[in-house]
Order: C-alpha cells, then structure tokens, then sequence
C-alpha cells in the first residue's frame, strides 16, 4: 500500500466512522452495539498483521535497493544560497550621498 492508497483508506474509514458514532449516539443500545463492534475487531487476534509485517519488510527492502548507487547519493544538488555574490560590490543608486558630505 502506498501513501495516497493509505490517504484515500484513512478518508474512508474516517468519514464512515464519524456516520456510525453519530448515527449511535442517537441510542443507547446503537451505542453499546458500535462499542461491541469496535472491541472485537481491537481484540481479534488477525491473520492479516501477519501478511502486512511481511509486506512492509518487502517494501523496505525495496527501498534500501534505492539507495545502492553511492554517486547518485554524493551528487546531490547544492542549494544557491540567497543575497549579493562573494566579492561583488553593492551598487549604490546616484540619489544616495555619499556619508561625508552630510
């Protein structure tokens, strides 16, 4: 799963969430049932947490292999800094006066 698969997931699961929890709210009976629901689901032992640890690991290992190529990490882009250039003079515009006159 990648991060916008992930984004679009938690936008689902956010947006049904927030309908059931009003939706209960509204009894109390729909309150202890949803409460219910949400226990057994915390608490279930699942075989999927298995599968997904397997996946991250492949994932990772997928990632590291990015990084194997050492020239690309060491020539990286340099970041010109902002402001006037090492060694170039300030220009100074003809309305200002020179101090010594004042």
């Amino acid at each position: 799963m990648n991060i916008l698969d992930k984004k679009i997931m938690y936008g689902t699961l956010h947006g049904t969430y927030k309908k059931a929890l009003r939706k209960a709210l509204q009894t109390k009976s729909s309150s202890l049932h949803l409460i219910k629901i949400l226990e057994d689901f915390a608490n279930e032992d699942n075989e999927f947490e298995s599968e997904d640890e397997e996946l991250g690991e492949k994932e990772s290992d997928n990632s590291d292999k990015e990084n194997i190529n050492v020239v690309q990490l060491q020539n990286s882009k340099l970041k010109r800094g902002k402001g006037r250039l090492v060694g170039t003079k300030r220009y100074k515009a003809s309305l200002k006066l020179p101090a010594e006159t004042l």
